[in-house]
């Protein structure tokens, strides 16, 4: 994961869940480095297939359209277990709600160290604290 602002995604049906932030922490940058041969899940697929829908439904400014709109593709031709979307220094929190919600609806897992935010398939978050903030985000949405 390194010194960028990452998000970190993937199918917990097919790479396991993790049960906290810390081993989701362990399991983002364990995934994120491991190729796979296999095609990319369906759930995977459904996820960048909503992106791209959300992206062409939602008015969005450029510089948030520069980030989401090679998703779907980067998605299809992914060779890791997980998904990275690496995040601009500002407008990040907006991307992160986009992202975030939709991979809520797909019972994805989605990490992001810089925030501390873990969520997880069953829709809940890690820590307690990203979970108060984000969920109040997301009822807003």
């Amino acid at each position: 994961m390194g010194n960028r602002h990452e998000v970190i995604i993937w199918d917990a049906d097919v790479y396991g869940a993790p049960q906290n932030f810390v081993e989701g922490l362990e399991m983002a940058f364990t995934l994120s480095e491991q190729a796979v041969s296999s095609p990319v899940s369906h759930k995977l697929l459904a996820f960048a297939a909503n992106v791209e829908k959300y992206i062409q439904t939602n008015p969005l400014s450029p510089k948030i359209l520069r980030h989401l709109k090679y998703i779907a593709a980067d998605i299809k031709g992914m060779n890791t277990a997980a998904f990275c979307v690496e995040l601009p220094r500002d407008y990040w929190h907006s991307i992160v709600k986009i992202l975030l919600t939709i991979a809520l609806e797909h019972h994805l897992v989605l990490v992001d160290e810089e925030i501390a935010l873990v969520l997880l398939p069953d829709g809940s978050i890690s820590p307690e604290r990203s979970a108060e903030y984000w969920l109040t985000i997301l009822e807003r949405a």
